[in-house]
């Protein structure tokens, strides 16, 4: 009798191979669920061994406590495991792994040794499995704990081998694990080798040391110690849940998003809004292509978030994400208001050696620096090349999206006297008792005029200044829709304006910090602008926008003459705002260049 059925359940080998397309996606992969695993079982030394690239050998060796002969043999079915029993544990899980697909997708797909002892002094065992094909089982010899080598990784499926990328694209990948993992478990040592060369040996940390000062040791051993202590500490709670960790000052950042890492419940997991959730808790001091470093840990009850949503368990759900977003925005916020102070310009070279080279690469870098010889005159290039330097690399601290903070140093920046204004961009000023004050003209206005816009959105009567005679200003048709949405608020910011037939609007008045010239090219900017950057339904971000385009176009540009009298009130109205070191748009408005930096080059410096 034929089987004329269409529809067939899959031999063993073939499920596993298909499982394992989606636990095993690359080394790295394997090297998770394996640290993982030791990490589970209670392991205090893990050390890891890498062979082009993950390719030839992956080698994960622990102290855990291992296996009995039986759990080793059935740890290799599918969906066996230790960690739940019911679909109710699953909502509870306390540990990295628990769906028990790691260990057969693995040994589907390459040369998979497994040597295991348990911790009751049983014998040792050896497992082998080739391709999926049936285990081998035997006596070993060893200490107690797991060695689990996997050589040879996807010989039995090439399609999935041409795939991998370079070695070097690959144990970037790993790297990148491992640092999530020696952060998350500062208490645990852990080695790490790659072709036979050690890359890091870390022991571990002390077992009484707390853990946010044990992950702090930890980022000094990864990143170096000028690095490590320039992060500022982070640390909230509300309602059961902790927010701890470090971010960057507003001086260090970096050119992308990879330097952003949340941990949740020790657990390493991707999240979508978490970059722009810190950008909107740094503000306006932060520019638009540039990202804190931040190493947050965020510790809740294990029932108000789903880790089963992915198969690595790379991604997780959120109860209730709002409060999350709201409480790690609000330890950020809170963490940098202290932290606020001018960059300050060293002319001389500066290097971290104590960060070892983790064979990944770290946007981190020192900022750009100039080299100048005694007696030598900069130019006017030279302080524009200056002036970029920490725009580069500068960053950002402050508030959360709906606040300002104040951030004054208090006696540094309490008497300013201006000396100069250099090319027609630069205002030079006397700062007591701290050094050379380096002022960008345009980016100081910008932010004077910034802060007084969204005063005026805020207030109930914003001042405003009545033309002579009302101005007409044609739109396009695109242009007037996307305008249409934000006249209201325009008016509170101190317009006086309506709609005067088809795309035409009738202005009898503009804010009072506001030139009433150039109306018309100010309202077709703001409209493209608008455009560009879609809708928002939050009236932060809607006034922020407004602000941000009004203040652009109409501060003091570069190439400005201003009289000593100008430049001072410049200064003092810039000091008088509630954050004065960068613009809107985060670029520095203040470069310090310190006595102490002075005497250190001209040789002064102990004196």
């Amino acid at each position: 009798m034929t089987d004329d059925r269409q529809i067939k359940l899959l031999p063993e080998d073939v499920a596993n191979k298909i499982a394992a397309g989606e636990v095993v996606e690359r080394p790295a992969s394997v090297v998770k669920e394996l640290v993982e695993n030791s990490l589970d079982a209670g392991a205090r030394r893990v050390c890891v061994e890498i062979m082009e690239g993950g390719r030839k050998l992956i080698s994960v060796s622990d102290d855990g406590c291992g296996m009995s002969r039986e759990d080793a043999k059935m740890s290799l079915m599918r969906h066996a495991t230790s960690k739940i029993r019911t679909a109710v544990d699953i909502s509870n899980v306390r540990t990295l792994g628990f769906r028990g697909e790691a260990l057969p997708s693995i040994a589907s797909v390459s040369r998979f040794e497994m040597v295991t002892a348990p911790k009751d002094g049983g014998t040792p065992t050896c497992i082998k499995v080739e391709g999926g094909a049936e285990m081998t089982v035997s006596d070993a010899a060893r200490s107690q704990g797991t060695t689990i080598s996997v050589k040879n990784l996807f010989f039995c499926v090439p399609v999935r081998a041409k795939f991998l990328k370079t070695d070097a694209t690959e144990l970037g990948h790993i790297a990148r694990f491992m640092q999530n993992a020696v952060l998350t478990h500062p208490h645990v040592g852990f080695r790490y080798l790659v072709d036979k060369t050690e890359v890091f040996n870390l022991p571990p940390q002390n077992e009484t040391l707390p853990f946010m000062e044990a992950v702090q040791a930890r980022l000094r051993q990864l990143r170096g110690t000028d690095f490590t202590n320039s992060l500022i500490p982070v640390s909230a709670s509300a309602e059961g849940r902790l927010i701890e960790g470090f971010v960057s000052p507003w001086t260090v950042a970096s050119s992308t998003r990879s330097e952003i890492f949340l941990f949740v419940n020790k657990r390493a997991v991707r999240c979508v809004w978490m970059a722009a959730l810190l950008k909107r808790a740094y503000g306006t001091l932060l520019s638009p292509e540039r990202f804190p470093y931040a190493f947050l840990f965020l510790t809740v009850a294990p029932n108000t978030i789903d880790i089963n949503v992915h198969p690595a368990k790379l991604d997780i759900r959120f109860r209730n994400e709002h409060l999350v977003q709201d409480l790690i925005a609000r330890a950020v916020s809170d963490a940098l208001r202290s932290d606020m102070a001018p960059p300050e310009l060293s002319l001389g070279e500066q290097k971290d050696e104590n960060a070892p080279d983790l064979g990944f690469k770290s946007s981190f870098s020192k900022p750009q620096e100039i080299s100048m010889m005694r007696g030598e005159k900069l130019s006017v290039e030279d302080w524009k090349k200056i002036y970029a330097a920490p725009q580069e690399e500068a960053s950002s601290v402050r508030e959360k999206e709906e606040e300002t903070y104040s951030a004054k140093e208090e006696g540094t920046l309490s008497s300013s006297k201006v000396l100069s204004q250099a090319g027609g961009m630069y205002i030079l000023a006397e700062i007591e008792g701290k050094g050379i004050g380096i002022i960008d003209q345009h980016a100081a206005h910008e932010r004077i005029n910034y802060e007084k816009a969204l005063l005026a959105f805020e207030s109930a009567n914003a001042p405003s200044q009545r033309l002579l005679l009302p101005e007409t200003l044609t739109l396009s048709h695109e242009q007037m829709a996307s305008l249409k949405p934000y006249l209201d608020e325009l008016r509170k910011s101190g317009f006086s304006l309506e709609e005067f037939g088809k795309n035409t609007l009738k202005v009898d008045a503009v804010p009072a910090f506001l030139e009433a010239s150039a109306l018309q090219e100010l309202m077709t900017d703001m409209a493209e602008d608008l455009k560009l950057l879609g809708s928002s339904s939050r009236t932060e971000e809607i006034r922020r926008r407004l602000a941000l385009i009004m203040v652009c176009r109409k501060s003091i540009k570069f190439h400005h003459q201003l009289s000593m009298a100008d430049c001072q009130a410049i200064l003092d109205e810039l000091m008088a705002t509630k954050t004065p070191w960068t613009c809107p748009h985060g670029r520095p408005t203040i470069i310090m260049l310190t006595y102490s930096e002075l005497e250190r080059r001209f040789g002064r410096a102990g004196l």
